[in-house]
């Protein structure tokens, strides 16, 4: 099917209209159901995206014009072709690469930042997600007793943790592949003197594109952005060298007690992922950390609100107590947390 041409504004009304009733606006407490007008994607792409959406005036008109987009009352809502459309660009543009893009512009200069993440992960490494030092050592060991020689770190963000990998074991080469253009710009500048790191912009959704092979694949807590775990996890077995491993760590959340056979390690989005392509693998349980982190986390930024705010840098005070809130809430009997190893035969 061929698809009209689309610049970067169309593409993040598209991503923003798809993202609108998703849990990004339940972090923010907003009805999902709500009128999906103007002025509220305008809003909601400012609130995710910061300097990085750029000016929408024409894009909304455009779009209907290109039989992309309907408008109905002042609402928006997408064609055929349009939700056609909004599935491809999730694997290629998605709403959240312009979200980490802001995210890593702002947080790698934020003192304040640097405070949380020292208070909640044990070092500033620009963490986003739920790594603290001591589930990083568990990653650490592993790498220890595999002496990969080759290294590929999916969704590597700034690049910190990798970097920090890399200075950890200079026999092997580490490779960062992140979606955010800003993070591996970031993560390039910082670190280019280190001989065995190197980064590139790369998805999740198009690992068929990566012409070398590695001994051994991370990641941490990014497994959850794949459009189709099967087919991610599928093309990382064409990118392992002989006897590779997949290192993941991986959080299960339910909506209601009802569900709570899905806690279970076989019973994860990912290991059932797994077993459809007959991968074996070992899973380590980590939920007693995982709870605690969301709960660390939620009790660091309240504390340190005010000095977020004095340096002007409250939108990225509330972007991360939103999350760390609704999640310290959910409900300990109701998530669920693994470090997965994964054999590649």
């Amino acid at each position: 099917m061929e698809f009209p041409e689309l610049n970067l504004a169309e593409k993040q009304v598209i991503s923003t209209l798809n993202w609108f009733r998703s849990r990004y606006a339940l972090y923010q407490g907003l009805n999902p159901d709500r009128p999906a007008k103007k002025d509220a994607l305008e809003k909601f792409g400012r609130d995710w995206m910061g300097k990085f959406k750029v000016n929408w005036d024409n894009a909304f008109q455009s779009l209907v014009e290109k039989q992309l987009l309907l408008k109905n009352q002042d609402q928006y809502e997408f064609t055929d072709l349009g939700s056609y459309l909004k599935e491809k660009l999730d694997k290629e543009t998605p709403f959240y690469q312009f979200e980490y893009d802001n995210f890593y512009d702002v947080a790698h200069n934020s003192k304040a930042h640097q405070k949380f993440c020292k208070e909640v992960y044990g070092k500033d490494l620009v963490q986003h997600g739920l790594i603290n030092m001591d589930e990083l050592s568990i990653l650490e060991n592993h790498l220890e007793a595999l002496k990969p020689a080759k290294v590929l770190d999916l969704g590597c963000g700034i690049g910190e943790i990798t970097a920090h990998l890399a200075k950890k074991f200079p026999e092997t080469h580490f490779t960062g592949m992140d979606i955010s253009e800003k993070g591996i710009q970031l993560a390039k500048e910082k670190f280019a003197n280190i001989n065995n790191l190197s980064f590139f912009i790369g998805n999740l959704n198009q690992l068929q594109t990566i012409e070398d092979k590695f001994d051994a694949f991370i990641s941490l807590d990014t497994l959850y952005y794949a459009v189709n775990l099967e087919s991610t996890i599928y093309e990382i077995t064409k990118k392992a060298n002989d006897s590779a491993l997949i290192f993941a760590y991986f959080s299960q959340w339910i909506m209601d007690e009802s569900y709570k056979l899905y806690l279970q390690p076989d019973m994860t989005g990912l290991a059932q992922v797994l077993k459809e392509l007959n991968l074996s693998y070992r899973a380590m349980d980590l939920t007693d950390s995982g709870i605690q982190h969301w709960k660390d986390k939620e009790a660091a930024l309240v504390k340190m609100k005010t000095e977020f705010e004095l340096e002007n840098n409250l939108p990225l005070w509330d972007y991360r107590f939103r999350e760390a809130s609704r999640y310290a809430n959910w409900g300990d009997y109701k998530y669920a947390r693994y470090f997965y190893q994964i054999p590649i035969s």
